[in-house]
């Protein structure tokens, strides 16, 4: 976890994204049934397209997020857009970093 802070930090995305992708291959043995079709495929598109990426929740859905270089990610997204329009309820939700922080 040291690390991925650490690169974040110096804003080496690629970095990131493959540490991410480093600890997705672990969560994939430790935890086989966490992911459905779904998120194993965005998850996998992600990885091929040079980015890191991590499901939150507790599996059967939930949530998929990634990191990557901002080019990768926006050529991602636009890839994930598309793999979710014929799953109702799906989407891309806007986010940012909030340079705050939590209050």
């Amino acid at each position: 976890m040291r690390r991925l802070a650490q690169v974040l930090s110096a804003r080496k995305w690629d970095q990131a994204a493959g540490l991410l992708r480093e600890e997705m291959a672990v969560r994939r043995d430790i935890t086989p049934d966490a992911l459905i079709p779904v998120t194993h495929k965005l998850i996998r598109q992600a990885e091929e397209a040079g980015c890191g990426a991590r499901f939150a929740g507790a599996g059967a859905g939930g949530s998929v997020w990634a990191l990557g270089e901002k080019k990768k990610i926006q050529e991602l997204k636009t890839l994930w857009r598309s793999t979710l329009v014929p799953i109702r309820g799906a989407g891309i939700l806007d986010c940012a970093v909030d340079p705050r922080g939590v209050l």
